[in-house]
């Protein structure tokens, strides 16, 4: 513009209409032909609910949270606010909507947080493994080799050795199948296929393939729903073995 020899606004107004035209013919690029229309994902109802604001926001050392003049209480889960190995993190809880994910989601979901904290799991690094999202083969590995409960005790060797014949003979067909694939009509198709030879082998294959997705769950290795849980079982006949 100097070079130009503008001098004033009115002076450098006109060599601005003459760059502007120039830069476009130097830097612009056709448009690309199609339609780049994204339709809303299933969980929106508008467009509110997929553009939204990210805040960061301090627990501080009474365990509250400022958001928008409002003091938010979280409940204590231990006299000092946990760090994630010993330094701060930024942790996202989710994205903020009046209507998907208030701040009482928000409290719920810092309290799940924190709990994986003070195991000793850091929340960020688990969201890297969900995003994996393993098979059904590679949990059954998993699950089979630490050989836990749900509640974090060892299975007993005979319950371990059923356990595994059940599990490895009937989710075999499901072993590529990816973990967050699976339904529970697909747990009930297998249900039913177990249930025309051997209805008590089906009911406890369906209570441990739920216990395998419980700890998945609890491991970072799963975050959906459980498919086996609140499973309706079928009623076993007498006499009938598990093999």
């Amino acid at each position: 513009m100097k070079l130009d020899g503008g001098q004033d606004m009115e002076s450098a107004n006109k060599y601005l209409e003459q760059y502007v035209s120039a830069h476009n013919k130097m830097f612009s690029k056709p448009a690309r032909n199609g339609n780049a229309y994204t339709p809303l994902p299933d969980w929106a109802k508008d467009i509110d609910d997929v553009c939204f604001v990210e805040v960061q926001r301090k627990i501080n050392n009474d365990w509250t949270v400022c958001y928008k003049g409002k003091i938010y209480q979280i409940p204590p889960m231990s006299k000092r606010i946990p760090a994630v190995n010993g330094r701060v993190e930024n942790i996202i809880l989710g994205i903020y909507n009046s209507r998907i994910f208030t701040p009482e989601n928000a409290i719920k979901k810092s309290q799940e947080m924190f709990k994986l904290i003070n195991a000793g799991v850091n929340p960020n690094e688990k969201k890297h493994i969900l995003s994996k999202d393993i098979t059904i083969e590679t949990l059954l590995e998993k699950y089979l080799g630490k050989n836990e409960k749900t509640n974090g005790q060892k299975n007993k060797e005979t319950t371990l050795r059923d356990k595994t014949y059940l599990l490895k003979k009937h989710l075999k067909s499901l072993f590529k199948r990816k973990v967050s694939s699976i339904s529970q009509d697909d747990l009930k198709k297998l249900h039913k296929d177990i249930s025309e030879t051997t209805p008590t082998a089906a009911n406890r294959t369906i209570v441990w393939i739920s216990a395998m997705f419980t700890w998945a769950q609890n491991n970072g290795l799963f975050s959906g729903k459980n498919p086996a849980e609140k499973f309706p079982k079928r009623n076993p006949e007498k006499n009938e073995t598990a093999f």
